[in-house]
């Protein structure tokens, strides 16, 4: 070992020699010690002394800070959450020998939601909502057993939940929501409020609000039609699509915590108050945090999509054209708008590079209808020209295409997956002595109830769907349209119309 090695170690030997007989012969051992240098070097000048009340200057401040942490940390321990007197129906879709829809690992659909009624019925109760359940256990209960559950309790809303399937086409996936054809504003703004609390849940897709049945633009599902409160059927996610059934598993908690603060919503939407408050463990009740969290910064950004704030204002419709239940044409057709409405806008939504006005109007049989609008088909009440309407960018011709036709959709050169057939297609026919034909979809299109876009959607066809051709028909602005039959997954035989141009027959 080296000279200076020896010394060094030397003279550590001799530092810690010296420290544990300070420790042992002293009162208050190194501690006190240093406490008698200290307060010697305070008494000794005035830097020493500015030394110590820097540093006693910085012990109270980290003593502060930690208090502040503490007094921080005791605040988010607990959460107040307001109390309703409201009434739910909650209603988990099949259940007992009526599983549901199944997938070939053996997931059913009665389980998943009742998995997710359970967790609803707990947010809502922390609300002081009372909660009546149409079954809390994996049992059959018939849909008219249902609906007299719903209204025997004279609840205020009603929630049906079940989820979708598509096994032909394990791509479709997202959440939807069902209200009746002649539905009330009401039970439109219960369906609006809870998907929207959904895509702040997380959410593959959002495909919107539709009226009617699936098969159908003028019937209704069981259960929206003959309770006697606003009622909504929601689809929430495919079970065919591996990436729905990870956010439906991850996200259930959220799930539940979105529908319950959607109906709440709706509720105070119509005059419901609150009717007292009650606190409780943020551990029980985290989801609810999440949620206010995310609607807080969604509201941000919804506040800059509607311009000046200026909104509702008065509105014209300048051409026929659809109204869709979200801001595209890949959104539902709510109905069709006639030129000359008159319409109230609530707001403007930015869809890539198009702006879409949501609005509302009342039918002449009194219904209420609201949906999305391409900002270009609407005239604002005193805007001089559609180029100055509340500091929203119109779109032009070049943007547009040639405007459509009565009842066409606003996109005129595509037809992709879940959009309508375009303006610009047309076909030749088929000899009709030559039908019933077999036929293969080109495209992703909707099937239609009518040779038209004006017609209301049957369902959607994927691409490359097997379907039989019975006819053909040409409609009024020339276009051939084939009259089709097509089994779908579910078991159920759709008929309707598709452009001719969108088949290919075998």
């Amino acid at each position: 070992m080296k000279t200076a090695q020896k010394v060094v170690l030397i003279l550590v030997a001799v530092l810690l020699a010296g420290f544990c007989a300070v420790d042992y012969l002293l009162p208050g051992g190194v501690s006190s010690l240093l406490a008698s240098f200290q307060t010697a070097s305070t008494v000794s000048g005035d830097v020493s002394s500015s030394v110590s009340a820097d540093a006693s200057a910085e012990d109270a401040e980290q003593d502060a800070s930690s208090a502040s942490d503490a007094d921080a940390e005791a605040v988010t321990t607990e959460v107040t959450i307001p109390q309703y007197d409201l009434t739910v129906c909650l209603d988990p879709g099949h259940g007992g020998n009526d599983p549901g829809c199944v997938t070939d690992d053996g997931r059913e659909e009665s389980a998943d939601v009742l998995n997710l009624a359970l967790l609803v019925k707990e947010k809502l109760e922390f609300y002081g909502v009372t909660v009546v359940m149409t079954r809390e256990t994996d049992q059959y209960v018939s849909l008219s057993d249902r609906c007299a559950t719903a209204n025997d309790a004279s609840a205020d809303l009603f929630v049906s939940l079940h989820r979708n399937i598509l096994t032909e086409d394990t791509s479709a996936c997202g959440v939807e929501a069902w209200i009746e054809a002649k539905y009330t504003q009401e039970e439109y703004d219960l369906a609006a409020n809870i998907l929207t609390e959904l895509r702040l849940a997380g959410i593959q897709e959002m495909r919107g609000i539709s009226s009617g049945t699936e098969t159908s633009s003028t019937k209704n599902y069981y259960v929206c039609s003959v309770t006697d409160m606003p009622a909504v059927l929601l689809e929430l996610g495919f079970m065919s699509n591996e990436e729905d059934n990870t956010l439906y598993d991850t996200n259930l908690d959220a799930y539940a915590q979105a529908i319950a603060d959607g109906l709440i919503a709706t509720w105070v939407q119509y005059g419901g108050e609150s009717v007292g408050e009650e606190t409780y463990s943020v551990s029980l009740v985290n989801s609810y945090i999440i949620a206010q969290q995310a609607r807080a910064e969604d509201g941000s950004e919804a506040e800059i999509s509607q311009a000046d704030g200026s909104w509702p204002v008065g509105g014209t419709v300048n051409d026929t054209v659809n109204l869709r239940s979200g801001p595209g044409t890949d959104y539902d057709r709510v109905t069709t708008l006639s030129k000359g409405l008159i319409v109230t806008v609530v707001g403007s939504s930015a869809n890539e590079n198009e702006t879409w006005y949501e609005l509302t109007f009342e039918d002449t049989d009194g219904t209420v209808y609201q949906g999305y609008c391409l900002s270009a088909f609407v005239d604002l009440d005193g805007a001089e020209d559609a180029d100055e309407t509340e500091g929203e960018t119109e779109l032009t011709g070049d943007d547009l295409g040639e405007e459509p036709e009565d009842g066409q959709d606003e996109t005129e050169n595509e037809a992709g997956d879940g959009q309508d057939e375009t303006e610009n297609e047309t076909g030749d026919g088929q000899d009709e002595d030559g039908w019933p034909q077999d036929g293969t979809t080109t495209a992703g299109v909707n099937l239609r109830s009518g040779p038209g876009t004006d017609y209301s959607r049957v369902t959607t066809l994927r691409s490359g769907a097997t379907v039989t051709v019975v006819g053909s028909t040409t409609n009024d602005s020339g276009e051939v349209w084939y009259e089709l039959t097509v089994q779908g997954t579910n078991g159920v035989t759709y008929e309707g119309y598709c452009l001719s141009t969108l088949i290919s027959l075998s």
